[in-house]
């Protein structure tokens, strides 16, 4: 019952709501002159002027109580930061609970819950590769071509560098491993990639966007965690994918 007078008052518009309440004052002030005047004359009360100060303190009474809530808005779907302005805006705070991503996946109250003012709203992220819808729209915005990456892993301890950039490792090709973890992870916005295949013992990653800079992070059973920077495009891709060799060192 609580619950859908509060949700009734707000269906009201607040400058609306201001001006009933306005003119309500006056009609009670005028209606309490009016029943001076009456008793004075016939000493009896008009239901009339009594009717119009009950209308006149309901309407006060609900307008006060609508300036103190407001409906929780959903936000779920949104980044981070753009739920949180939305949250301002309708003049509620908010907590992290789960800071592991980008986009808020869930939020506690539930949208449409009447709370008072200033009330704190928990929130829940998680990353957008998780997310295949908002995965989706991003990809759509980038107007970009695609290609795939497929690499070679070899077990070595010996890698030659040039400018921090592996251009030779020696060593026997793995065969027949163990992946514990792999994926491409786009940092600026938190996409991610994890779908990938392993065909000849290599690991491929299909319809990856190009231009687009990406941490390849990989974890091998018996081998240390290992990343890299991978950025494909028409010029280091063969047949439409991008082979490199990645050497990995034992755990």
């Amino acid at each position: 019952m609580r619950e859908m007078f509060l949700r009734a008052i707000l269906t009201v518009d607040e400058t609306m709501n201001m001006v009933t309440m306005i003119l309500s004052i006056v009609s009670g002030i005028l209606a309490i002159v009016a029943e001076f005047r009456i008793r004075s004359r016939r000493n009896k009360k008009s239901w009339v002027v009594k009717l119009i100060i009950i209308v006149s303190i309901i309407v006060v009474t609900c307008t006060v109580v609508r300036k103190n809530i407001t409906q929780v808005p959903d936000i779920v779907g949104k980044t981070y930061s753009d739920a949180c302005n939305t949250l301002s805006n309708n003049d509620l705070s908010y907590n992290l609970v789960l800071d592991n991503g980008i986009y808020v996946m869930e939020q506690d109250p539930v949208a449409g819950t009447i709370v008072e003012k200033n009330s704190r709203v928990e929130l829940v992220t998680e990353p957008i590769g998780n997310n295949a819808e908002v995965k989706r729209i991003w990809e759509e915005s980038l107007n970009v071509s695609y290609g795939n990456v497929a690499v070679t892993f070899k077990d070595t301890n010996i890698i030659l560098e040039d400018a921090g950039k592996t251009v030779q490792c020696y060593g026997n090709v793995l065969k027949d491993y163990t992946v514990k973890k792999a994926y491409l992870l786009e940092k600026t916005v938190g996409v991610e990639y994890h779908d990938y295949i392993l065909q000849d013992n290599v690991m491929i990653f299909k319809n990856i966007p190009q231009g687009i800079p990406f941490q390849l992070i990989v974890l091998l059973e018996g081998y240390e965690e290992a990343s890299t920077e991978v950025t494909i495009s028409s010029q280091n891709m063969e047949g439409g994918t991008y082979h490199f060799t990645w050497a990995m060192m034992s755990d």
